[in-house]
């Protein structure tokens, strides 16, 4: 048996309080993460967007992140954002497939260019802001 919280092969287990219940997300599902006060929201691209705009779960990023694979990247102390949902970033902020755009924090943003121009190493050879 699962313990809630945790994760089953490609999915996130979720003890959420909005819709209050479990859910089983698809990591592909998940655009990004974002930190607010005791709790931690999941933007999805999933059934779930259509009736809420995010599915909120009480706990924190540090345990969250310890939970998702690789292509999740935090570039700033309030956000994670899953790679495979990355539109176009500039040197302050990030695109998401959604729409939405994600900051990139100063203490984040070196990690944050290392992960990409290792996963796309066109962007090693890139001019300007990256």
């Amino acid at each position: 048996m699962e313990r809630i919280g945790s994760t089953l092969t490609n999915r996130l287990v979720l003890r959420t309080v909005q819709p209050c219940s479990i859910c089983i997300v698809p990591y592909r599902d998940i655009i990004r993460i974002e930190a607010a006060q005791d709790y931690v929201h999941f933007y999805t691209s999933t059934e779930y967007k259509a009736k809420i705009p995010y599915l909120r779960s009480h706990t924190s990023m540090r345990k969250t992140l310890e939970k998702l694979p690789i292509k999740f990247i935090r570039p700033h102390v309030s956000h994670v954002v899953n790679i495979d949902h990355i539109r176009s970033f500039t040197v302050h902020d990030i695109e998401m497939s959604d729409g939405s755009i994600v900051p990139i924090g100063n203490n984040f943003g070196t990690n944050f260019r290392k992960i990409i121009s290792e996963l796309y190493p066109v962007f090693n050879k890139a001019k300007g802001p990256v």
